[in-house]
């Protein structure tokens, strides 16, 4: 019994994360799979903005969590990723591909930052 308690306790941590990869210069021109990260990342992240002068939407995993400290939203200027909207989030998918599920990913993002 004590050793099924312990399996299943150990799941999630066993348990990758999964983030949609992917991006384009609209929403309606967005492209992302889902991509199984393993334990390189906490945090999914969408970027809407601009870098070099141009428009962009990156949806990606915060590999090394570079970019993202919790999940939240900000507005960044950043030589890599340009200036723009970050949301960063930290469930499976969180950072959806279309653009009716991005107003979902913001409350996600915000309810996880009330919590801590």
């Amino acid at each position: 019994m004590k050793f099924v308690l312990l399996a299943l306790l150990s799941l999630p941590a066993a348990m990758a994360l999964k983030c949609n990869i992917g991006g384009g210069t609209t929403w309606d021109n967005v492209k992302a799979n889902s991509v199984d990260v393993k334990d390189t990342a906490k945090y999914c992240y969408t970027f809407d903005g601009k870098l070099l002068n141009q428009p962009i939407i990156t949806k990606d995993a915060d590999i090394g969590n570079v970019f993202c400290e919790a999940a939240k939203t900000t507005q960044i200027d950043n030589k890599v990723l340009g200036m723009g909207t970050l949301i960063c989030c930290s469930g499976d998918d969180c950072n959806p591909a279309s653009s009716a599920s991005i107003l979902m990913t913001v409350l996600t993002a915000a309810v996880a930052a009330f919590r801590l």
